[in-house]
């Protein structure tokens, strides 16, 4: 009974997509440089761009290399900046619910470069959810302390393409522990 009940608790953990893991600290830690970016929507099929073309999907890496032509904006992290970041990661989670749509239209992304290879975590800050490069665990995500503080970081850097007041991020609904 106690193995079944463990095994449940693990099942709900995985069918669970807020599940508390760790961010990726040692890739960004151990980065040459880190970019944090504004770009174009990936993710989508087909996309409609602005001449009101109708186009194949858009990524942010492209045979290994950042897709510069979908960058609408960027800033290279200083060192504190990075420090800053990774503060910014790993802030706990303190709710016991976060309720958010679930869109995916990433317009945002950390970019990390180390030793000619490129990683990302692209974000969509209108419905809170992220996806990831293949070297990065994709089982982590964000507390709902590091949305908030993650978009204010971004805004600080001047990176305001498609960055919505009206948000997932003003709506949440949270049930303090």
């Amino acid at each position: 009974m106690k193995q079944f009940a463990i095994t449940v608790i693990r099942l709900l953990c995985m069918i669970n997509s807020y599940g508390q893991k760790a961010v990726p600290n040692k890739i960004i830690s151990n980065a040459d440089s880190i970019f944090i970016v504004s770009h174009l929507l990936t993710y989508e099929s087909l996309v409609v761009d602005e001449n009101g073309k109708t186009r194949k999907q858009r990524f942010l890496i492209k045979n290994g290399f950042l897709n510069k032509s979908i960058i609408k904006e960027y800033v290279k992290l200083s060192k504190p900046e990075v420090d800053t970041l990774l503060a910014i990661l790993n802030i706990p989670e303190t709710a016991s619910e976060l309720n958010a749509i679930k869109c995916f239209s990433p317009h945002h992304g950390i970019v990390i470069f180390k030793n000619k290879m490129v990683s990302y975590i692209d974000i969509c800050f209108d419905c809170l959810h992220i996806a990831v490069s293949n070297d990065i665990d994709d089982g982590f995500y964000f507390s709902t302390g590091t949305w908030k503080k993650l978009r204010t970081f971004f805004k600080s850097k001047k990176i305001h393409y498609q960055m919505n007041n009206d948000s997932a991020l003003d709506h949440l609904h949270l049930n303090a522990k």
